[in-house]
């Protein structure tokens, strides 16, 4: 992570401040800490997956995963929708259900694929992989 030098402090543990319209996170990047922000609603989404309230599903492709995952994601790739294969039946449709790709055009058109499949809350992330990599884990 880029810190701008304005934005890096010395912490003596890290700090959450709580702005506006944006949650800036302090995190120790070597001896120096740098403050990302957090958009508002990653904050949410990131509350609501920890208190297990919303699931997150990967419809990357199994060989991108090997470039990373998500903690709290599932995988279910967006060709597998496609094909009209559902989900693990242990995925709970009721529950609000985040949907993320490496950039966001996959999450858009998993969304309406995963609605006919009785998902009842779907919310495709404009935030790609890399991104929430960088917000969430």
């Amino acid at each position: 992570m880029l810190c701008a030098s304005s934005l890096a402090v010395r912490l003596p543990r890290a700090v959450s401040l709580e702005l506006p319209r944006t949650r800036l996170i302090a995190e120790r990047v070597g001896s120096v800490r740098c403050a990302a922000s957090m958009p508002d609603h990653i904050a949410v989404m990131r509350g609501q997956l920890e208190a297990r309230e919303a699931q997150l599903l990967d419809v990357r492709e199994p060989d991108e995963t090997s470039l990373g995952k998500l903690q709290l994601s599932e995988l279910v790739p967006l060709s597998q929708l496609k094909d009209n294969t559902p989900p693990d039946a242990a995925l709970p449709r009721d529950k609000l259900t985040y949907v993320h790709c490496k950039a966001g055009g996959r999450a858009k058109m998993a969304a309406p694929i995963l609605k006919a499949m009785g998902f009842e809350n779907v919310v495709p992330l404009a935030e790609g992989y890399d991104a929430l990599r960088e917000l969430l884990d």
